[in-house]
C-alpha cells in the first residue's frame, strides 16, 4: 500500500490547474482560462513549444518526457493539482505502457504525466533500465500512484475545441441521476456480469437510478437499447455508466448496442460525467473514437472514462473483485466517498485499485493503463446525499491541525484517525460531531495520520471508504545538519584535506567548496552572521573564493517543510588570497 505527499512550499505565484496545449492553441483556451478563474480555480495556460525549451524539461529524452518533467517543476513552483492535456494523439504526444501479454502489447497511457514521483519523492520516468520500453511492470516498477488528477481533451482541429471549451463554460449540475446500463457479456456463466454489476454499483449511489438491463433477472426500468439510453441521456443525468462489449466505435450486446451514429439522438441540455466499462471505446490514438464523439460533439457527455484497449473482466460475480469490472466500482466508490471533481474521482479510483489489489499481474497494469479520462479534470459535481468527508488543514506540520468535516445539517458524524503503522495501524475514533464541523487534532506523536468520517442519520450509517479521506505527516524533530567540508579538526589546502589537527575548529588555506548534508528544504550559509547562499538540494555546496585572512563563524541554518529549523556552527582559521 503506498502512501505520499509531496513537500509543501510557499509559491511565489500559485496555480490550480495546468491546461498543455498547442501554441496554436494557446489564445482559444484565454477564454476557458478566464472562465475557470470566475470560478476560483487559479489557471495557467502553457503552449507545447514553450515546454520543450523550458530549463526545466531539459532532462527530458523526447517530447512526452519533456512535458512531464514540466509537470513536475509546475508542482514544485506553482502548486499545481489538475492538468489538462490538449490535443489528439497526432497533436499532443502519447506516451505508449509496455506490457508482458499477448494483447495487447502496449497501451496509450496518459497516466505516465500523472505519475510523476515514486513514495521517496525522487522522479519516476516509468523508464528505469533506460530501454525505452515505459512502465514495465518488473524492470521499470512505477508505483503508478497519480500525483495530481489530469485528462485529455483530445481535440483534432480548433472546430473541435471551440465545441469543448463551449461546453465547458456552459457546464450546469445535471439532476442526480445515474444511468446505469447492463449487459450480458458471457451467456455460458451463471451470472449476468454486467447487470450484477450495476446492481453492486447502485449499493454506493444514495440517488435515483435508472436501470437499463439486457435481460430480466433484475428490476429494470427498461431495455438497454439505444433509444433508451438517448431518451434518458436527453432528460438529464449526472452519471451514465455502461458494462458491456465494446470497440472503437461504440458498444455491442446480442439485443442492441449503443455506436458513434447514434449519438446523433443526443439533444441533452445536461451533460453527464461517463464511465464506460467496456473493451476499446477510448481508444483515441488509432481513429475518432466513441470516447472522443462523445466529449466533442455538441451535446453528449463532458467527461468520459474508458478504456484504450481491451478490457480484461473475470466472470460471474467475480467481475467486481478485480481487472475493469473492480476499476469501474471503484469510480463510483470514490464519488460516494467524497471526491466531487471528475479528475479526483478518476484518480481516487485508480489508488483504491492499487491499494486493494495487493498482487498485481500484468493484467492489473493494463488496467490502471488503459482507463484514460477525456474531458475537463476540474468539473465538479454534487456531493452525493448522506455521505460525508474529513479535510485537513496541512498535509504536513510541526502543530495542531484544524480538521473539518463536510456532511448535511442535522446528521452525527464520527471523525476516526490512525497512525499509519507498516501497512496498516488501527483505527480509532477522535470525536462525534452534532452540530459542529471543526476541530482541533492534537497528535499523541510524530508521524503519518490519516483520517476518515462516517455519518449517521436515523436509522442511515455511512459506509466507510476505500480510501482515507486525508492525512497530515507530524514532524516535531528539527533537520539533521552533517558539515563534510570543512570539519573542525582539519588543515584544508585548496578544498584538500591534508591532515588533521588537534584542534576545535578547522583550518583553511585557498579556496574551498563547503559542502552540507541534510535532511531540509533549505539550507542558509552564513559567516560571521553575514548571509552567503541559500541552497534546495542537498549535498548543498558553496565556493569559498572570497579573500579572508583570520578567524570566522561559518553558521548553517536548515529548514525542513513543516517549519522545523536547526542550526550548526564551526569555527575556522581562514587564508584566502
Amino acid at each position: 500500500k503506498i502512501d505520499y505527499s509531496l513537500p509543501e512550499k510557499t509559491f511565489a505565484s500559485t496555480y490550480d490547474f495546468l491546461i498543455i496545449s498547442p501554441d496554436a492553441w494557446v489564445s482559444e483556451l484565454s477564454l476557458l482560462k478566464e472562465h475557470k478563474e470566475s470560478k476560483g480555480i487559479k489557471t495557467i495556460v502553457v503552449g507545447l513549444n514553450e515546454i520543450y525549451t523550458h530549463s526545466s524539461a531539459r532532462k527530458g529524452r523526447d517530447d512526452a518526457e519533456k512535458v512531464k518533467y514540466f509537470i513536475k517543476n509546475a508542482i514544485e513552483e506553482w502548486g499545481i493539482k489538475y492538468v489538462m492535456l490538449v490535443g489528439d494523439a497526432d497533436i499532443f504526444p502519447v506516451r505508449y505502457a509496455s506490457l508482458s501479454i499477448e494483447e495487447p502489447k502496449e497501451t496509450p497511457c496518459d497516466l505516465y504525466y500523472a505519475d510523476i514521483y515514486y513514495s521517496n519523492g525522487s522522479f519516476s520516468s516509468w523508464d528505469a533500465d533506460k530501454d525505452k520500453k515505459y512502465g514495465e511492470r518488473i524492470d521499470d516498477r512505477p508505483d503508478l500512484v497519480p500525483d495530481l488528477h489530469l485528462s485529455r481533451l483530445p481535440a483534432g482541429d480548433l472546430n473541435e475545441l471551440n465545441i469543448a471549451i463551449e461546453k465547458i463554460i456552459n457546464y450546469s449540475t445535471p439532476p442526480m441521476k445515474a444511468i446505469m446500463v447492463g449487459v450480458e457479456l458471457f451467456w455460458d456463466t451463471k451470472e449476468r456480469e454486467g447487470e450484477y454489476l450495476k446492481e453492486e454499483i447502485n449499493n454506493y449511489i444514495n440517488f435515483d437510478v435508472i436501470r437499463l438491463y439486457e435481460t430480466s433477472d433484475y428490476i429494470k426500468d427498461g431495455d438497454a437499447n439505444a433509444i433508451n439510453i438517448a431518451k434518458f441521456i436527453n432528460e438529464g443525468a449526472m452519471l451514465l455508466n455502461f458494462a458491456s462489449h465494446g470497440n472503437p466505435y461504440g458498444m455491442g450486446w446480442e439485443s442492441g448496442g449503443f455506436w458513434i451514429d447514434e449519438l446523433s439522438m443526443l439533444k441533452n441540455k445536461y451533460l453527464p460525467i461517463v464511465f464506460a466499462m467496456a473493451c476499446s471505446t477510448n481508444e483515441f490514438d488509432t481513429t475518432d473514437c466513441f470516447g472522443e464523439k462523445f466529449v466533442l460533439s455538441n451535446y453528449g457527455a463532458i467527461a468520459y472514462s474508458g478504456s484504450s484497449r481491451v478490457a480484461y473482466v473475470y466472470l460471474g460475480n467475480g467481475i467486481k473483485s478485480g481487472l475493469a469490472g473492480y476499476l469501474d466500482r471503484a469510480f463510483f466508490r470514490a464519488y460516494y466517498d467524497g471526491c466531487r471533481s471528475v479528475g479526483e474521482i478518476f484518480s481516487r479510483a485508480k489508488i483504491d485499485y492499487i491499494n486493494t489489489i495487493t498482487f498485481k499481474g500484468e493484467h492489473d497494469y493494463l488496467t490502471l493503463y488503459e482507463y484514460n479520462l477525456l474531458g475537463d479534470p476540474t468539473i465538479e459535481i454534487s456531493q452525493m446525499p448522506l455521505t460525508s468527508r474529513v479535510y485537513v488543514s496541512d498535509e504536513k506540520s510541526n502543530a495542531p491541525i484544524k480538521v473539518w468535516v463536510e456532511a448535511e445539517n442535522n446528521s452525527t458524524v464520527d471523525i476516526y484517525y490512525r497512525k499509519k503503522i507498516g501497512l496498516g495501524g488501527k483505527w480509532k475514533i477522535y470525536c462525534t460531531l452534532e452540530s459542529e464541523r471543526e476541530i482541533d487534532f492534537i497528535p499523541e506523536e510524530e508521524g503519518y495520520y490519516e483520517f476518515y468520517s462516517i455519518l449517521r442519520k436515523g436509522n442511515y450509517t455511512e459506509k466507510k471508504p476505500a480510501v482515507a479521506d486525508a492525512h497530515c505527516f507530524f514532524d516535531f524533530s528539527p533537520p539533521s545538519i552533517n558539515v563534510v567540508k570543512p570539519k573542525e579538526g582539519k588543515l584544508y589546502i585548496f578544498g584538500k584535506e591534508v591532515m588533521e589537527i588537534n584542534s576545535n575548529f578547522a583550518i583553511v588555506i585557498g579556496r574551498i567548496k563547503i559542502e552540507v548534508i541534510a535532511d531540509a528544504e533549505k539550507i542558509e550559509l552564513y559567516i560571521d552572521n553575514e548571509l552567503k547562499n541559500v541552497s534546495y538540494e542537498s549535498p548543498f555546496l558553496w565556493l569559498w573564493k572570497e579573500p579572508s585572512f583570520g578567524w570566522h563563524e561559518i553558521k548553517f541554518v536548515a529548514y525542513d517543510e513543516v517549519g522545523n529549523v536547526a542550526e550548526k556552527k564551526i569555527k575556522v582559521f581562514s587564508v584566502i588570497i
